[in-house]
């Protein structure tokens, strides 16, 4: 058990990144004969990264966080590190309207929002609409205005 008394999952990334570090974690094979692969070694750092950058945020658990994109590593990485710093990652369909979008992100009382950048024009129609929203980053391409760039934020 946790501090609190709080009962903790154990991080089963962590385990298989321990046993096995160099076998294959995530494969990405595009439409465009494109394919990538990382380790478990190299999701578990990704993970890692991206829950102390959105620790870094002041994102705390029980908070939630919108992620938005096609299956992707990305998404797989947002979602692991979500439940390493105990936040709930909520699904955004990328087909949903902007109206649809705008109610389902204010309603989920999200404070962040990772995004796959074919999705930048909906987040800036509906950035607006968001306020509770303190930040959007954008993987896989340029950002939008007022955006955070994922890769270059991941490296600070």
């Amino acid at each position: 058990m946790a501090a609190g008394g709080e009962r903790r999952t154990p991080d089963i990334l962590a385990l298989h990144t321990s046993a096995h570090p160099d076998k294959p974690a995530v494969i990405d094979d595009r439409p465009d004969g494109s394919c990538s692969v990382w380790s478990y070694d190299e999701l578990n750092r990704r993970v890692n990264r991206l829950a102390n950058a959105m620790s870094s945020l002041g994102i705390r658990p029980r908070d939630r966080i919108i992620w938005c994109g096609m299956n992707s590593p990305d998404v797989v990485a947002i979602t692991h590190a979500a439940r390493k710093i105990g936040v709930t990652a909520v699904p955004l369909n990328y087909r949903s309207s902007p109206d649809e979008a705008a109610y389902i992100v204010d309603n989920s009382d999200a404070v962040f929002v990772w995004t796959d950048a074919d999705y930048v024009p909906l987040f800036e129609t509906i950035r607006q609409d968001l306020p509770k929203v303190r930040e959007i980053a954008v993987f896989g391409g340029e950002r939008g205005g007022g955006m955070m760039d994922a890769e270059s934020w991941l490296a600070a």
